[in-house]
């Protein structure tokens, strides 16, 4: 809540400042943009990051591609795990302003994406095993990882300010997600001074889903124009 809070502020800024200031020029057509976004359609632990290429057909019409990122990885204190959280993915939108005045435009308008999201928790250790001869050290390694990937279809309706080449909005949409996931693991140990390791492969269908779902968002988007 207190994210939102902020980014209204600096939206409102933005749009006294714009009273004071020259007329959006939409002549130019190529946008670069970066979004953020306050929910996340996989997991609520990650907030990606969207990184996208615009184009303005006019000051109706608007198209871009763009790619959600997000990386968050732990490290368990005193412990030998890791865990580390990804997404990423590709997608499309389009949006129609059907009303502007001087530097606000409203707009709707529709994103599709294809995404993929990894869940993944490594455990690394080496310890010493005494037995009735010479001690010696082994070594385990395990990996679990689970895996998400489908489509997200949103239509959406927003409020866009902009001075000269800036440009930048907040949106509401309602995701249509369409996501399937599969876990499996790896455990590998070995003698260390032997070399070689002796693998395990898991797989697990009790834990192999396919989700339908409408969900909420809110993104806060900045564009410059060139």
């Amino acid at each position: 809540m207190k994210k939102i809070t902020i980014f209204l502020l600096l939206f409102i800024v933005f749009a006294e400042y714009a009273k004071a200031e020259q007329l959006p020029d939409n002549n130019n057509k190529f946008g670069i943009g970066i979004t953020y976004d306050f929910n996340s359609v996989v997991t609520d632990s990650l907030k990606p990051i969207e990184l996208s290429l615009r184009y303005r057909l006019n000051n109706k019409h608007t198209f871009q591609i763009y790619t959600p990122l997000a990386l968050k990885k732990t490290s368990i204190h005193n412990s030998n795990e890791t865990r580390k959280k990804t997404f990423y993915g590709i997608g499309v939108g389009y949006d129609y302003t059907f009303y502007t005045y001087s530097h606000l435009n409203l707009f709707t308008g529709l994103d599709a994406d294809y995404g993929w999201y990894n869940n993944q928790w490594d455990f690394h250790r080496i310890y010493d095993v005494y037995d009735e001869e010479l001690p010696y050290k082994t070594e385990d390694i395990y990996l679990y990882w689970d895996k998400i990937k489908g489509m997200s279809i949103s239509p959406n309706i927003g409020i866009r300010f902009s001075i000269l080449k800036v440009t930048t909005e907040l949106k509401i949409s309602l995701p249509i997600t369409d996501f399937r996931k599969k876990s499996y693991s790896i455990a590998k140990t070995r003698t260390v001074h032997l070399g070689s390791w002796t693998t395990w492969e898991a797989y697990y269908p009790d834990k192999n889903t396919h989700d339908l779902s409408v969900q909420s968002n809110i993104k806060f988007n900045l564009s410059y124009y060139f």
